[in-house]
């Protein structure tokens, strides 16, 4: 397995652990070493959080602030109207993001814990919400 690292001042500076052991920086040293520590990591267990949610022609919150949110998947199941989403601020149709009918929108990835809010382009419109909490 090859390692590198990046200094974390903006210098640029790298040094690289080789498959050989050897250490390997930018500046063009090689240092010989022996690695003898080894680091396990173990990804924290999530819970899944699902609900159904209807959405009105008035900007609301969708999502409630989460702490521990590492992800959030959310489907508009509306046949023909649309679901504009957006975080922290009341939702507008002109300029968010944007859910057609069907459409989903997924971040698998995600530390966002604050409130997410949303708006339709028409009446008792349905959508999931899955949130993916720690």
């Amino acid at each position: 397995m090859i390692v590198t690292l990046q200094a974390g001042d903006g210098s640029g500076r790298t040094a690289t652990v080789n498959a050989s052991g050897q250490i390997e920086t930018s500046v063009g040293n090689t240092v010989a070493t022996t690695v003898g520590n080894t680091v396990t990591t173990t990804p924290s267990p999530l819970s899944a959080y699902r609900t159904s949610a209807t959405v009105g022609t008035s900007s609301g919150t969708l999502v409630s602030a989460r702490s521990g949110r590492r992800g959030l998947w959310v489907q508009n199941r509306h046949a023909t109207n649309s679901v504009y989403l957006r975080f922290e601020a009341a939702a507008a149709t002109t300029s968010d993001w944007l859910l057609p009918p069907g459409g989903e929108f997924r971040a698998e990835s995600i530390n966002y814990e604050g409130e997410v809010r949303a708006i339709a382009s028409g009446a008792d419109t349905t959508v999931l919400v899955v949130e993916f909490a720690s």
